[in-house]
């Protein structure tokens, strides 16, 4: 892949959590995103199909799956992971799943996707030289010990590797969950202040809200969720030097980009409407050749643009799957 007019632009989609039926809503925004934007390439961060719900076959698997693909037309696209997408096939373990879903993706020519952990370079507008890497890491479903699962040595010692291979390139890193290092950015509090947000999982009984300066753009809505045990992938990128940001999805509703000494940790909400939601959206970021350091990137807001989308309140805030559950009707 290459710059084009000294430009490249990613389109990133996390958190699709696609069943068998894409809700019309989210098929539309995403259709427009790509209209509008016309990216060179599109990140699916993770989460993309639903994973297991009742019902679920090997067949809706797929073509939940196909759906996604095919709104993305002609344009390259990469994948990762997230900790959900596996849960569809409870027959078969994590990592068979994975190399079926794999396999499902690459029937498509324009996926640029590899097995395990990844990395795709960029040449400049010319084609003449690798001027920029872009790695793609599994961040895996749950520790053994506790909570979501972290990036393993063996992981980092394949990023470490490839950072060499490419000659230290600058690049930007993708994975689905986030880093524990986003709360070294955060003030804490035992009670609930103004401006704070409520913790998940075990912070759920804290609050929390950026420090001065820590907070670039965007918001945080909901408590992140990163691992409970820290396998220091950061001090790992911050040592290697050349990742200038790394971009996240899992917290559905979190839209912020953050600094953290030096290196941007960047939020991308979800666009789904089968999941709960109630900001969603897609992150576009451009890069430009003649400052590769330069970080330009925006979030393009449902509600912000003229699609459809429902009338019924309830599924707007928290999804069809979770509206069903709770009355037992029809989204519709």
């Amino acid at each position: 892949m290459k710059f084009k007019d000294k430009k490249f632009k990613i389109l990133i989609l996390s958190d699709i959590h696609n069943p068998e039926n894409m809700p019309v809503w989210t098929e539309k925004f995403v259709l427009y995103a790509m209209e509008t934007e016309k990216p060179d390439l599109v990140v699916l961060l993770g989460d993309n199909t639903y994973g297991h719900y009742k019902g679920v076959t090997d067949e809706k698997n797929k073509t939940a799956l196909k759906k996604i693909v095919s709104l993305l037309g002609d344009t390259s696209f990469a994948v990762v992971f997230g900790n959900h997408d596996h849960e569809g096939f409870p027959e078969m373990s994590e990592a068979q799943a994975k190399k079926l879903l794999f396999d499902w993706y690459k029937e498509s020519k324009n996926c640029l996707m590899q097995p395990g952990d990844y990395s795709i370079n960029l040449k400049d507008s010319k084609g003449e030289r690798d001027i920029f890497s872009l790695y793609f890491i599994d961040s895996g479903t749950y520790a053994e010990e506790s909570g979501y699962a972290y990036v393993k040595r063996e992981q980092l010692d394949w990023y470490e590797a490839e950072c060499d291979k490419n000659g230290n390139l600058p690049s930007y890193l993708f994975q689905h969950i986030i880093l524990p290092e986003i709360f070294d950015l955060m003030h804490e509090s035992r009670i609930p202040l103004p401006g704070y947000t409520k913790g998940q999982g075990d912070r759920g009984w804290k609050f929390y809200k950026f420090r001065k300066g820590t907070l670039l753009s965007g918001e945080m809505k909901e408590g992140p969720c990163p691992p409970e045990i820290n396998g220091g992938q950061f001090d790992v990128i911050k040592e290697k030097g050349s990742t200038l940001a790394c971009f996240f999805g899992h917290d559905h509703t979190n839209d912020f980009v953050c600094d953290c000494q030096g290196i941007k940790l960047v939020n991308v909400p979800s666009p789904s409407y089968y999941t709960y939601g109630n900001n969603r959206g897609v992150r576009v970021v451009t890069l430009h050749e003649d400052d590769l350091t330069y970080f330009d990137s925006k979030v393009i807001h449902i509600n912000d643009v003229d699609t459809p989308k429902p009338k019924n309140k309830l599924v707007d805030k928290w999804g069809v799957h979770k509206y069903e559950r709770k009355t037992g009707r029809d989204a519709e």
